[in-house]
């Protein structure tokens, strides 16, 4: 919570900065830079939280590891960690991310390096953005090497260590991003703040896991080989997690790409992304009356109280309704004068798109939220709706965005949504909590 509360309290103050400090040409590029390194989080498939419920059941003393289901203790085995096991997961598991930050790089200076070097011809100092996006890539990919150390942290269930290593890696990446923009350093403060919270984050990761796993991990981890068996065993836990990754990509990062490749230029996608972050604070904001309660809904669920959980749910969607339509409507009035006042370089979008993207976020919002009742069933039959919404949206912008530019990018955003998602989700929840209850 805490975290939540940092993160959006720091998106708060720096994005007035930002819009202050960088250029809306800049602030474009960012965006897409964003979208390229977050290829990584798409070639993952999911193998990050399968390997740290993997990790979980390792330190809890499984003997083995399952495809599906998991290793039950018995209360007459040693319920002690399985150094063996454990090494050889954490050994697979670097040697899968290292493998995999050499892919994500490779692919994303592939597909950007042309892009980049196009859109930024025209622009002041077109050598010192190439030069800054060219290194943001190479440093957040080459960092996927790491990135496990913060998923084996949380997989021996230290958490609090966890969240206290995000906590100062946020601190820092404001700090530093708000000294650079009073410096003058433009998209560098945004490359060098995540680059620094990145080496951060695993740096304090792996120390704190080390530490925590003590000499008897070290002593197996020095003898621990590879195993193609762990990545086999994983791989049917992952996929299904990979999938609905692979479609929020397509939603998210995949249609700003789309845009800026068919001919939208950066000075509209950094409008496009400013207000997509300011709306972002909006729903983290919103999100919390849902959000918070998903553990109790997930207890009730187990204990068969579906008419409470839906009582309960109920009365807090009504309340996130509320806090979307007066911060949504705060932000379309006050915005655009604030940014007038801050004699903002980046504009955000007209009061009309703003008004279409509240409508959007809205719903989207709600859907995900009933998405947690969804959740609590222990099921996840979303994974191939966000596939398909992904793919309409796409399809959609692809007619749209080269004649309509960012309206077509919202166009095909909202219709993507309404046409399954928007409905389907809630819909599906509803039935499966109340409508069994009453026949």
């Amino acid at each position: 919570m805490i975290v939540a509360l940092v993160r959006i309290g720091g998106l708060l103050a720096c994005l007035p900065i930002v819009a202050r400090h960088v250029s809306s040409a800049e602030y474009g590029l960012w965006q897409l830079l964003l979208a390229y390194t977050g290829i990584s989080a798409l070639i993952d498939i999911g193998f990050g939280p399968a390997a740290e419920r993997a990790v979980s059941f390792a330190w809890g003393g499984a003997k083995v590891l399952k495809a599906l289901g998991h290793y039950a203790v018995s209360e007459d085995e040693n319920s002690e960690p399985n150094y063996k096991l454990l090494a050889e997961l954490i050994k697979t598991i670097s040697g899968y991310y290292a493998a995999l930050s050499i892919v994500t790089l490779v692919l994303a200076l592939g597909v950007a390096s042309s892009s980049i070097w196009h859109k930024t011809t025209d622009l002041p100092h077109p050598i010192s953005l190439r030069v800054a996006s060219v290194v943001f890539i190479i440093f957040m990919s080459l960092g996927v090497i790491t990135y496990y150390w913060n998923i084996c942290l949380i997989g021996i269930n230290r958490v609090k260590e966890a969240q206290v290593t995000m906590l100062l890696g946020l601190i820092i990446n404001y700090s530093i991003l708000i000294a650079g923009l009073f410096c003058g350093a433009g998209i560098w403060a945004l490359v060098s703040s995540q680059i620094v919270m990145m080496a951060w984050n695993r740096y304090r990761s792996r120390e704190y896991f080390l530490r925590s796993a003590g000499e008897q991990f070290m002593i197996a981890y020095r003898d621990a080989r590879m195993s193609k068996e762990i990545i086999m065993t994983l791989w049917p836990i992952a996929w299904r997690t990979g999938l609905t990754t692979f479609g929020s990509y397509m939603i998210n990062q995949g249609s700003l790409i789309e845009a800026s490749m068919l001919g939208v230029g950066l000075s509209s996608l950094g409008s496009y992304g400013l207000t997509k972050q300011a709306f972002s604070v909006v729903a983290q904001l919103s999100s919390t009356w849902t959000s918070t309660k998903a553990p109790l809904i997930y207890q009730w669920r187990s204990q068969g109280r579906d008419r409470d959980i839906w009582h309960l749910f109920k009365k807090r969607l009504i309340l996130q309704w509320i806090t979307w339509a007066v911060c949504a409507i705060g932000l379309i009035i006050i915005g655009p004068r604030l940014i007038h006042l801050l004699r903002s370089k980046i504009d955000l979008l007209s009061c009309s798109m703003m008004i279409w993207m509240a409508i959007i976020g809205l719903l989207e919002s709600n859907h995900q939220s009933f998405g947690i009742l969804i959740y609590s069933e222990n099921k996840n039959p979303l994974a191939g709706l966000t596939i398909v919404t992904g793919i309409i949206i796409l399809a959609i912008g692809f007619f749209l965005i080269a004649n309509h530019h960012i309206w077509g990018l919202l166009i095909a955003q909202g219709v993507g949504f309404a046409l399954i998602a928007n409905w389907w989700i809630p819909w599906r929840a509803y039935k499966a909590l109340i409508t069994k209850n009453t026949n």
